[in-house]
């Protein structure tokens, strides 16, 4: 008798490690077959040379579920979500552009799959209006040449990046700059 228990103990242990195999290889698929996430595809500190992230209250900011994505973005987390939304993650960076001190704000989302992300960008509380085509980056890009900012989109399979960056005194350094993040990130994206 005791050994039908110990038997049964082994088999139920054995099960037990094969369903939870079984759940990782699900997760991984659900994520296209990776398990990157939205933090995993963040530059760090000067791989964009002279660029840190910003390590105070609110320059870092991760979302897992609809209320942590509205504590990013009040007010626009909706599309997002119709749209297929993950998770997703924020962060702020600091450098210099024309000897001032410039901020960049990259925010960054797992749409679940590659139509959530093309419906999004194409959404029009996302689109810009008049916003430029970037060639060689991700699946799609757009720039919007604002007054003040500069604001790339792009999407890469199922993720979504939007980089904001000051203009500051060099319209055109802002954009560099900020193309570069994208092409990092776009690098990054298995």
């Amino acid at each position: 008798m005791k050994n039908w228990r110990v038997l049964l103990i082994g088999m139920v242990i054995l099960l037990g490690v094969v369903l939870i195999g079984c759940e990782g290889e699900k997760q991984e698929e659900d994520n296209g077959g990776t398990a990157v996430q939205p933090a995993d595809l963040l530059p760090a500190d000067n791989e964009i040379s002279g660029w840190t992230k910003g390590t105070g209250t609110g320059d870092y900011q991760e979302a897992y579920d609809q209320g942590s994505l509205y504590d990013i973005i009040d007010g626009g987390a909706e599309v997002y979500i119709a749209n297929g939304f993950q998770s997703g993650v924020q962060q702020l960076y600091r450098g210099t552009i024309a000897a001032q001190q410039t901020t960049l704000y990259l925010f960054i989302t797992d749409q679940g799959d590659s139509t959530n992300c093309a419906n999004l960008l194409q959404d029009p509380n996302i689109n810009p209006p008049g916003g430029a085509e970037v060639d060689s980056l991700g699946d799609e890009a757009l720039i919007d040449r604002g007054l003040f900012y500069n604001v790339i989109y792009f999407r890469e399979d199922r993720f979504f990046a939007k980089i904001t960056i000051d203009k500051t005194g060099d319209p055109e350094a802002s954009e560099n700059i900020g193309l570069a993040f994208a092409h990092n990130i776009d690098s990054n994206i298995p």
